[in-house]
């Protein structure tokens, strides 16, 4: 066993959590599955928390602390980027390292909203939530350049996807669009060049 509930629920404990319901979500393991990242979230009478943690090395190890992170993925053996909020920053994606937990990067190019990111060719492809008018943007950072791009705007993924019989328990939301661009003609040598 790597490590427990109770290790993680007592791993550097907070006063938020007390009394408070806890669980373990998202876990993903880093390219060479030495590693595991996961959300540690609880809800108490003090709000709702999660904190960002990696297992590596044969020890928990908090990249993000008790504020906000919702979505992550790994970019190599060292790194993983996050959309949270952090004691430098609100509401932007984080680039952190493992192996120098102070050397955390703001991805300023990439939007201040949530999505779901994954890394593509030393590219994050990243998306939104629909906006009023049903429509999600799917962008790429370029983690060389530093430099952003709007792919596609794309309305409602779900009939998109849909359309094309994918199964949202199998692909996510990211992926699902990927798939649906390189079918739309007008952005298929765009999405193409990037695979």
């Amino acid at each position: 066993m790597l490590f427990t509930y109770d290790h993680v629920f007592n791993f550097n404990k907070s006063q938020t959590m007390d009394n408070s319901s806890n669980w373990i979500n998202h876990l993903e393991s880093s390219p060479d599955g030495n590693s595991i990242s996961f959300f540690h979230r609880w809800i108490s009478a003090y709000g709702r928390f999660t904190r960002l943690i990696c297992y590596v090395n044969q020890k928990l190890e908090i990249l993000n602390g008790d504020i906000m992170t919702s979505h992550m993925s790994w970019i190599d053996n060292d790194k993983v980027v996050a959309f949270c909020s952090s004691n430098i920053c609100e509401n932007k994606y984080h680039l952190f390292s493992i192996k120098n937990k102070q050397n955390v990067k703001i991805l300023e190019k990439l939007p201040s909203t949530d999505g779901h990111p994954i890394l593509l060719n030393n590219k994050i492809i990243t998306d939104t939530y629909p906006n009023k008018a049903g429509y999600s943007k799917l962008i790429e950072f370029d983690l060389i350049s530093n430099d952003s791009e709007l792919i596609d705007d794309i309305k409602n993924f779900n009939d998109v996807c849909e359309e094309n019989k994918l199964n949202s328990l199998e692909i996510s939301k990211v992926e699902k669009a990927l798939y649906c661009l390189k079918q739309n003609s007008k952005v298929r040598n765009k999405v193409e060049k990037n695979t």
